[in-house]
């Protein structure tokens, strides 16, 4: 799992598709073929079929991206965007090497990396394949660290659950609190029906967390991380919507 105060605390618009018309008018001199005119029609179909699922999934990642942006809160939290001015905030936590010992990268050296993963998190929105939130106290604003949903499977109903928090206020039930309320929004919102996570098996407190959760145990999987020059195995658990048990 991945203070003083740390300093700080991100559309493309698709264009109606028409329904695709052939640019020529046939105009039919002599006798014109059965089998020609049914071709011609079948082809003029078939592209309007096209066209349309064409803008009925470019209409939909339009939606996806410039919804609103979906602000969850808590009895102690508020989830919100991940903005620039954050990045001073998130580097506080990534670069603590100790702290990410078992999130699965290696820990930020420059805050430029802070700015560009801040821009990850965007592009998921954008894309319409995962949402990131920056978790906040709402008693002083303390940044303490983030959660999201990513790698969306929308044909699956799944999603893969990756969060972090500062060392410095772990062991206060704010990343289970958090959590709850992140896939609570991917059951109802998103309409997931399982979400996955991969724990390193030495990670003790994730592991509490996620079981608390009500996520299962489902594999051990060996050698399937790779961060700071070693390979590492992982744990696979998963929560179906009909187990979760929401702890907010």
């Amino acid at each position: 799992m991945n203070l003083s105060r740390w300093t700080g605390v991100g559309n493309s618009r698709g264009r109606r598709n028409t329904v695709c018309r052939c640019g020529r008018r046939a105009t039919v001199v002599g006798q014109f073929r059965t089998l020609g005119r049914q071709r011609w029609i079948g082809d003029n179909l078939a592209n309007s079929v096209k066209h349309r699922l064409m803008g009925a999934l470019v209409s939909m990642n339009v939606i996806d991206a410039e919804a609103t942006f979906p602000t969850l809160t808590t009895s102690r939290l508020t989830l919100r965007e991940l903005l620039p001015a954050d990045a001073p905030s998130l580097f506080a936590v990534h670069g603590d090497a100790e702290g990410m010992r078992w999130f699965g990268t290696d820990p930020m050296t420059d805050i430029g990396e802070a700015d560009k993963l801040i821009q990850v998190f965007a592009d998921w929105r954008r894309s319409g394949s995962g949402v990131r939130w920056a978790v906040e106290r709402l008693s002083d604003g303390l940044f303490l660290g983030t959660c999201g949903l990513f790698r969306w499977n929308r044909n699956w109903r799944s999603c893969v659950v990756g969060y972090e928090l500062h060392p410095i206020v772990r062991g206060n039930g704010y990343m289970s609190e958090a959590l709850s309320a992140a896939i609570d929004y991917g059951f109802d919102a998103m309409q997931i029906n399982r979400v996955e996570a991969q724990v390193h098996p030495q990670n003790a407190p994730s592991i509490q967390t996620l079981e608390t959760l009500g996520f299962s145990r489902e594999g051990y999987q060996r050698q399937a991380g790779y961060w700071r020059e070693t390979y590492h195995d992982l744990l696979q658990f998963a929560l179906l919507r009909s187990e979760f048990r929401r702890r907010i």
